[in-house]
């Protein structure tokens, strides 16, 4: 299926938040491989974003950031929003929805999960 770099990010952050929850290990298992597969196609994502922050991002107590308020930001987010845009062919292991029976999850985390459960 076809994901933008965007999607994939917040999917990724919603697997990490359920990971957090008590679960069997075989969910937690089909978790992590779906987790692996979109790490893999973040990755060169995030090396570009990290090269953009240090291009136009600011340095405070040894670490260098970007946000709003910064001068440079207009130049940073014309270049990292049609990263976030683009579109990559992803492929998840479908998770059956019994697996998550007695696990407590938002059902906000389940609505971003919806197209890995079946």
């Amino acid at each position: 299926m076809k994901k933008t770099i965007g999607e994939l990010n917040i999917i990724s952050k919603a697997i990490s938040q359920v990971l957090a929850e008590e679960m069997p290990a075989r969910l937690a298992l089909l978790l992590s491989m779906n987790q692996k597969a979109i790490e893999t196609k973040l990755s060169a994502y995030r090396e570009k974003e990290e090269t953009l922050v240090r291009k136009y991002g600011t340095e405070a107590d040894g670490k260098i950031s970007i946000g709003p308020t910064d001068d440079s930001y207009a130049e940073f987010e014309s270049e990292h929003t049609p990263l976030l845009k683009l579109e990559v062919d992803i492929t998840f292991d479908a998770i059956p929805v019994a697996e998550f029976d007695g696990v407590k999850v938002q059902g906000a985390l389940i609505a971003i999960l919806g197209e890995m459960i079946k």
